[in-house]
């Protein structure tokens, strides 16, 4: 019977190490896709599959006894943990500028698309700052940066914020705004 368990419990896990989906916070501008796929491969026992910039999505193939050596039959994985721990080791091997976050649920055309005129000087980390100050806002489902960052374009749930939560945001962070 212990034996029985025992394959069950490897026939689960197994199924549990495929693959995931998940959206990334971070993304700002394709010159982020080099960071992201150099801090994936730093993390033991995770594989880049696929990403999506357009629609800042990652596909993330795991090895769960990397990222749970103690997941056993009697301590099995929750499903839920395996996104937890993928965004723990994301977010350390980037020092914060890159995390996960479940996929968007609602349907693209649902989405209101903002364009806000910004200046910010061309540094990396002012643009990583300017995308981080309305990226994580509840409502918030996707940002990018123009080319030439001189626009921001949001993605927002119109039920959970509007521009004047984003402007305020971006305001907080010091980011300017063109004069008319």
């Amino acid at each position: 019977m212990k034996s029985l368990l025992v394959i069950l419990w490897l026939m689960a896990s197994a199924a549990l190490a495929e693959e995931s989906r998940y959206g990334i916070r971070g993304l700002s501008a394709p010159e982020r896709e080099p960071d992201l796929r150099e801090a994936i491969n730093r993390i033991p026992g995770v594989q880049l599959v696929d990403l999506d910039h357009d629609k800042a999505e990652v596909t993330l193939r795991y090895d769960l006894s990397a990222l749970f050596p103690n997941n056993s039959p009697k301590n099995p994985v929750k499903p839920a943990d395996i996104g937890k721990s993928l965004d723990g080791k994301l977010r350390t091997a980037t020092q914060g500028s890159f995390s996960l976050k479940p996929l968007c649920t609602i349907p693209e055309d649902e989405l209101q698309r903002l364009t806000i005129k910004i200046v910010i000087p061309d540094w990396k980390g002012c643009r990583l700052g300017t995308y981080n100050s309305i990226a994580k806002l509840d409502g918030v489902e996707l940002v990018r940066l123009s080319g030439d960052f001189s626009e921001v374009m949001a993605w927002i749930d119109s039920k959970k914020t509007n521009r004047e939560t984003l402007i305020e945001a971006l305001k907080k962070s010091r980011v300017e705004f063109p004069t008319p």
